[in-house]
């Protein structure tokens, strides 16, 4: 049995730690004339609370696909340079998460939008694919995420509020498992610990296949050929792949008149209309905090269908 090690987590440390490196990215885009915004919850916790919302632990910005493309090479340096790692999995969208906050991580997701006359849109998960290219994906994905493992810190903050009905500035964590980052067990006192491991059945068979995986990732040339497919059918069917997603689709009239609001005391860009924005995502009572509201609840998904 591997020796279990017992992690202090605090929160107020990690959250201070991604807003200041928030706003040198808002620099950045400035300093190359990059329009962005805030938006989804980071635009509700700033109208909202001021800042983030207690038990999310996600920046959400937005910027013109076209933008980005210009100055890919030059931003992703520039966020290496910061000490980011860059997820790029999901299409339109640029995942960071830092170095030094892997546990209690606050991550910043940077969405790239497309549109049309009436929408900006992304897409917001991938097309249907066969058997053979789940696999191979998710012994990539897989190998990725046990090099640079990272524990969110929502996903700990809402453990804890469900189990005991609190949030806390500090927790203390335990990896149960070195094959999932989702699996661990945390609190507020090193001696009460909670996991959050559903125990059925499924869940322990989906523990043995990672179990697989993991060992599979460390033959090298397995993983190599893995990734060569996976980038294969990407470049292959990356036309259709985008055409044939679900998007998250916002009338275009937000994200193309822009104010200033605050967020933890960065004075950023945000839809004008910022009302009428949140009631669009989150309905009428988007301002009475529920931390049971998942993403899957918000107005804006719809089919290719819907927007062109």
């Amino acid at each position: 049995m591997r020796n279990t090690k017992i992690i202090e987590i605090d929160i107020n440390k990690n959250k201070d730690k991604i807003t200041r490196c928030f706003t040198h990215i808002i620099n950045l885009f400035n300093k190359n004339n990059i329009v962005y915004w805030i938006e989804y919850g980071t635009l509700l916790g700033a109208v909202r609370e001021g800042g983030f919302i207690p038990w999310d632990s996600e920046i959400d910005i937005g910027i013109w696909y076209d933008d980005y493309k210009k100055h890919a090479k030059y931003i992703d340096e520039e966020l290496k340079s910061m000490g980011f790692i860059i997820d790029k999995t999901s299409n339109d969208r640029v995942k960071l998460i830092h170095k030094d906050i892997m546990n209690g991580a606050y991550t910043i997701d940077i969405h790239t939008y497309h549109f049309n006359d009436n929408y900006a849109f992304v897409s917001y998960n991938v097309d249907k694919w066969s058997i053979l290219e789940r696999i191979v994906k998710f012994v990539t994905k897989n190998n990725k995420w046990n090099k640079y493992p990272y524990y969110e810190a929502s996903k700990i903050i809402k453990l804890i509020m469900d189990k005991e009905g609190i949030i806390s500035d500090k927790y203390y964590i335990v990896d149960d498992s070195k094959y999932d980052k989702h699996l661990f067990r945390v609190g507020v006192d090193k001696k009460r610990l909670h996991s959050n491991k559903k125990k059925n059945s499924i869940n322990y068979i989906l523990l043995l296949v990672k179990k697989l995986t993991y060992y599979i990732c460390k033959i090298n040339i397995i993983y190599r050929i893995s990734k060569n497919m996976e980038e294969k059918y990407i470049r292959k069917n990356k036309k259709k792949m985008c055409k044939n997603n679900d998007k998250q689709a916002i009338p275009i009239r937000y994200y193309k008149n822009l104010t200033h609001v605050s967020f933890e005391g960065i004075d950023v860009l945000a839809p004008k209309d910022y009302y009428s924005y949140l009631e669009e995502v989150y309905g009428k009572e988007w301002y009475i905090r529920n931390s049971k509201w998942h993403r899957s609840q918000n107005k804006i998904n719809k089919k290719e269908s819907q927007i062109m």
